[in-house]
């Protein structure tokens, strides 16, 4: 029977403790260095983040930042971290446990901007991408076959406070905020955004898609203003 390797090492880059899997060429490789993986996010939300607050990750993954922005919020304020990756949702849950957090929920959810099912679709550079159920999408890579997930909005869960949203969905970011904008309407969140014009087409489309400029679009008619924080990362406030 084929299992995962996995070890258990201390980051303090990203203030905890973390179950990896050893043969992860992106995100596990990365945090366990000294300067961590995009640590600049863990900064700019700890700028936002006060004790008591309601956090939201977005694209959670194996809980690099829902680990530290739990911490920065206390056990007074609550992180809703969601993962739509079976095998990183089970990472997730784990390194929330093992950090010995009572304020986190995790979601082994979908965001988009309808419910129902898609699959999860895993390509070779290890992302993970949400694809139509109709799509016919459904292959095997490294060693891990992919498989289908429920999908909400995030309206449809009806938080009654959010302060901080963290999005980081690869190619599926103009559907989940287009899910979520009754929560951000209400709520008035700061955000980081991951907007990544240059990765790939859209899978059921031969164009490419310049995603800065819709979700501006989306966004800037709410107030939003965005500052740029790396090359791929915005940071969205009304002002």
């Amino acid at each position: 029977m084929e299992t995962l390797s996995i070890k258990r090492v201390k980051c303090p880059a990203h203030m905890g403790d973390f179950f990896i899997l050893e043969n992860d060429d992106k995100i596990s490789s990365v945090m366990c260095k000294k300067n961590g993986y995009q640590v600049h996010i863990t900064h700019w939300a700890k700028k936002c983040l006060k004790l008591g607050m309601v956090a939201i990750d977005i694209g959670a993954n194996l809980g690099c930042f829902t680990i530290p922005f739990a911490k920065f919020v206390g056990n007074k304020g609550t992180v809703h971290a969601f993962e739509c990756t079976k095998t990183i949702y089970q990472q997730l849950t784990t390194n929330v446990f093992i950090n010995g957090l009572i304020n986190v929920n995790t979601y082994h959810i979908g965001l988009s901007n309808k419910n129902g099912v898609m699959w999860v679709h895993k390509n070779s550079k290890n992302f993970s991408f949400l694809e139509p159920m109709y799509s016919g999408i459904c292959t095997i890579s490294n060693n891990i076959t992919n498989h289908s997930v429920e999908v909400r909005t995030l309206d449809s869960y009806n938080f009654s406070v959010v302060h901080f949203i963290k999005i980081d969905v690869e190619e599926h970011i103009i559907p989940c905020l287009e899910g979520a904008i009754q929560t951000i309407t209400n709520h008035k969140p700061k955000m980081i955004i991951e907007i990544r014009n240059d990765q790939l087409s859209d899978k059921l489309h031969t164009n490419k898609i310049d995603r800065l400029k819709i979700i501006k679009k989306i966004l800037q008619p709410l107030g939003y203003k965005f500052k740029r924080i790396s090359n791929h990362d915005f940071y969205c406030e009304i002002k």
